[in-house]
C-alpha cells in the first residue's frame, strides 16, 4: 500500500527509502554539529578558523581525508585537517623544537660567560665552586638525559599539533566565556598518565637542572657572568613540568615568538591563571583543575551543563602516531665535548 504525500504522489515503500535516507542524513548533521561549540572552532587555534585566504586554515565542517601525513591517526575519519594545512602544522612544531634547542643555546652561552668571567686569581674556596658549576653544566649537557626529556617534550607537542584535527575538541577542554562571542580555553583536561610519563623520562635531566641552579647560585665567579641565568625552575619537579608543558604549549600550541618575548625571554614560566580564589599554594594539579571547571561552570551554568561529556587527552599518544620528527637532536653549535663527545646524528634538510 502507498501513501499519499501532497497533492496526488503516491509513494510505496521501496520509494520512500530516498526520503529516509534524506531525512536520517539530515539527523546527523544536526547531531554532528553541536549548537553552542562549533566543531573545527576550537579557540586554541582560533587563528586559523575557516574563512582567512591569507594563510591554509582549518576545514569549516569535518571532513573525511585519506591524505594526511602528519596527523594519520585522522584519516578516514572525520576530522578539521586536510593535507594543506599541514604546513601550518609543521610550522609551528618547528618553532617548538627551536624553542627547546635555544634552551641550551642559552645555557652554553652563560657557561661560556662563566668562563670568560675567571679572574688569573681566586681563593680556593671561588676556584672549588667554579669547577663545581662547570661540572654541573656538562651533567646537564649529557646526551642521554637531555634527549630522553626533550624527545618527550617533543612528542608532547606533536600531540598538540594534531590536537587541531579535532572535531569534538570541547569534550576535552574547560571552556570559558559566553557562547553567544569567542570563547577561551582555560585548561585543556590531560590524561593522569601524560605527567607521569613526562616525569619519567625527564626525572635525571631535571635533577641536573637544580644542581645547576645550585651550583650557579653558590659560586662567585658565575654570579658575576655578564649573561642572564637561565631560569629551569620547570624542571624542578614533576608539577612544576607538568604545569609549565600545560601553560607553554597544551594552552598556545600555535604560537610564534615575539619581540617582547626576546625581551623578556621565550622561556619565563607564564604567571599562574587565576582560578578559584584560594591561596593555598600547596593545592595539586588536579584540585586546582577541578576547581577552575567549578568556578566557569558557577559563573556561567550553560557552560557547566555544555560540559558535561568529560574526556582526557593523552597528548602523548597521539604525538607518538603523528606523523612529526620527534626525535631529539642538540641544536648546532655545542661545544662537542660538552656533549660527552658523542656522536650526534645530522638534522635532516
Amino acid at each position: 500500500m502507498g501513501r499519499e504525500v501532497g497533492v496526488g504522489i503516491k509513494l510505496g515503500p521501496m520509494n520512500l527509502w530516498p526520503f529516509r535516507l534524506l531525512v536520517l542524513h539530515a539527523a546527523m548533521q544536526v547531531a554532528a554539529q553541536p549548537a553552542e561549540h562549533p566543531q573545527c572552532r576550537d579557540p586554541l587555534f582560533e587563528t586559523h578558523w575557516a574563512g582567512k585566504n591569507d594563510i591554509q586554515t582549518l576545514n569549516e565542517y569535518p571532513h573525511v581525508k585519506t591524505n594526511l601525513k602528519m596527523c594519520p591517526a585522522f584519516n578516514q575519519r572525520a576530522s578539521c585537517c586536510h593535507q594543506t594545512f599541514e604546513s601550518e602544522q609543521g610550522k609551528y612544531f618547528t618553532f617548538w623544537r627551536r624553542s627547546f634547542e635555544e634552551i641550551f643555546l642559552r645555557l652554553n652561552q652563560h657557561r661560556e660567560a662563566v668562563i670568560g668571567t675567571l679572574p688569573a686569581t681566586l681563593p680556593r674556596t671561588d676556584k672549588e665552586q667554579y669547577e663545581v658549576a662547570l661540572d654541573s653544566y656538562k651533567k646537564l649537557f649529557d646526551l642521554k638525559p637531555q634527549t630522553k626529556c626533550f624527545t618527550k617534550l617533543l612528542t608532547y607537542a606533536a600531540g598538540m599539533m594534531c590536537f587541531a584535527c579535532r572535531p569534538e575538541w570541547f569534550h576535552y577542554a574547560v571552556v570559558a566565556g559566553p557562547p553567544t562571542s569567542v570563547e577561551s580555553v582555560v585548561r585543556v583536561r590531560l590524561a593522569r598518565s601524560v605527567c607521569l610519563a613526562l616525569w619519567s623520562e625527564c626525572e635525571d635531566f631535571g635533577l641536573a637542572a637544580v644542581a645547576l641552579t645550585a651550583a650557579v647560585r653558590d659560586s662567585s665567579v658565575a654570579r658575576r657572568a655578564p649573561r642572564p641565568v637561565e631560569n629551569l625552575d620547570m624542571f624542578a619537579s614533576q608539577q612544576a613540568l607538568c604545569d609549565w608543558m600545560h601553560d607553554q604549549v597544551a594552552l598556545h600550541p600555535f604560537k610564534l615568538p615575539t619581540a617582547e618575548d626576546h625581551q623578556l625571554g621565550l622561556w619565563e614560566p607564564l604567571a599562574q591563571a587565576e582560578s578559584d580564589a584560594r591561596s593555598d599554594a600547596e593545592a595539586s594539579g588536579l584540585e586546582q583543575e577541578v576547581a577552575a571547571e567549578e568556578a566557569a561552570a558557577a559563573a556561567q551554568p550553560e557552560a557547566g551543563r555544555r560540559l558535561e561529556v568529560r574526556k582526557e587527552l593523552d597528548v602523548l599518544a597521539e604525538g607518538r602516531a603523528s606523523g612529526f620528527d620527534v626525535a631529539w637532536r642538540p641544536p648546532p653549535g655545542l661545544p662537542p665535548d660538552l656533549l660527552g663527545g658523542a656522536r650526534r646524528s645530522r638534522r635532516p634538510g
